[in-house]
């Protein structure tokens, strides 16, 4: 190979051609150890919790939560509350005490969603002892008429609060 000026590389060692130039300059020299570019170390994450990419899925199950539990108090208070049968009103002409049972029950399993740090961390087990008291409730008067609009209703009402409470990241069964 020549270079512009007719001689070849060989007989001016300290010149070479422009390109070859370009492509050694990004190259280290032969023998000496390159550095190798560091991973970064990110700091250990506790056990249960996502990495960056399940953000979203965090978030949709948070959404499914707090779907579930207002869906529970509103299915529950509208069964107990709505004459849906024509039964001459609802459960709270019937059986008053029930039916501030019912949605006593239906507020507390709310307290599912509180984080850890409000109400002591009880949040978990107020949520629990509300999505219980609906399925005695459930159990006791409704499962009887199961066949009426209201038992629809309340049945719904008390699934959603008990999928509410055993998606919540502070569970503890």
């Amino acid at each position: 190979m020549s270079t512009s000026t007719g001689r070849s590389p060989e007989e001016h060692p300290g010149q070479q051609g422009r390109h070859e130039k370009q492509a050694h300059q990004g190259q280290a020299t032969e023998g000496a150890p390159q550095p190798q570019p560091q991973p970064q170390q990110q700091a250990p994450r506790p056990p249960g919790t996502a990495g960056p990419a399940a953000t979203t899925t965090t978030s949709t199950r948070d959404v499914v939560r707090i779907v579930l539990h207002v869906l529970a108090l509103i299915l529950v208070v509208l069964g107990i509350s709505l004459d849906l049968d024509d039964r001459g009103g609802g459960l709270w002409s019937d059986t008053w005490t029930w039916a501030g049972f019912a949605t006593l029950m239906a507020l507390a399993q709310i307290a599912a969603l509180l984080p850890r740090s409000a109400a002591s961390g009880a949040g978990w087990t107020i949520g629990a002892v509300g999505a219980g008291g609906l399925l005695l409730f459930w159990t006791l008067l409704m499962l009887p008429m199961i066949s009426t609009n209201m038992a629809f209703l309340v049945t719904l009402g008390t699934a959603c609060a008990v999928a509410g409470v055993l998606l919540s990241p502070d569970r503890r069964v």
